[in-house]
């Protein structure tokens, strides 16, 4: 069985991966539109990294937030932004896949989690960590390699990352992603179909599943060269997923 990979070797670098990114104020600005109002909402931010989308909400109304990852290496350069961001976003340093903290948060953030399963069990019991740290009723918003992504038709370097391979397995794909910056980074993900996400998500108790492409605004769309946008809306190699949990 999988747990979220360690991305020690990885934190040095992190920050110029996401500030090479075009899309991920695009992510960012979709999933604060999904989370609703934050007054008063605490938030958890699953396999956090450097807190980015935990932060994000925080700063934007949120009550609290608690980043969780499985690299210290990441906690410690997440908690070293927060210092000197001056927020008060909380870290730990767990698996995010395997906690014991009480279903309090009314938002479980999941950005790039679910994509590091590689069995349909792992898969759901991802889906289950993010629903027992929910309150009844509380929302998931994550982010996965779209299942309809295909290599073929562009390999989406022009927004940050490049998918380089593509190679089917029984029953899902592996995608083999690079990260720009000044040094190149790879991982592997798991890409699963969106019945088989959406059939995983209900049976950990939360059910209707929901994708959302982030989608350029105009302004967005200011300072791109024409077409820079194209391969984005059509052939996006990631996805927003959303779902509230049951009761």
């Amino acid at each position: 069985m999988a747990s979220v990979p360690c991305y020690d070797t990885f934190d040095l670098h992190y920050a110029q991966h996401v500030a090479a990114s075009a899309s991920r104020p695009l992510e960012r600005r979709t999933l604060l539109e999904l989370a609703g109002p934050l007054q008063g909402r605490d938030v958890i931010d699953l396999a956090c990294g450097s807190g980015d989308f935990g932060r994000h909400l925080l700063l934007h109304g949120a009550r609290s937030a608690l980043g969780v990852d499985l690299s210290a290496a990441m906690i410690e350069q997440a908690r070293q932004l927060s210092a000197q961001g001056g927020d008060a976003m909380q870290f730990l340093h767990g698996d995010a896949t395997r906690l014991d903290l009480p279903a309090r948060f009314d938002i479980a953030v999941a950005v790039w989690l679910f994509n590091h399963a590689d069995t349909l069990q792992e898969l759901e019991r991802m889906y289950r960590a993010a629903a027992s740290v929910l309150k009844p009723g509380g929302r998931l918003l994550g982010i996965v390699t779209h299942p309809a992504f295909r290599l073929a038709n562009g390999d989406f370097s022009r927004y940050g990352a490049r998918i380089v391979r593509q190679q089917a397995r029984n029953d899902h794909h592996l995608v083999e992603v690079e990260f720009a910056g000044a040094a190149v980074a790879r991982v592997t993900d798991h890409q699963w179909r969106a019945d088989q996400h959406e059939q995983a998500a209900a049976r950990a108790g939360l059910p209707g599943l929901r994708w959302q492409v982030p989608a350029p605004t105009a302004a967005e769309c200011r300072g791109r060269p024409p077409g820079f946008w194209d391969e984005y809306r059509d052939n996006n190699a990631l996805v927003v997923l959303h779902a509230r949990r049951e009761g």
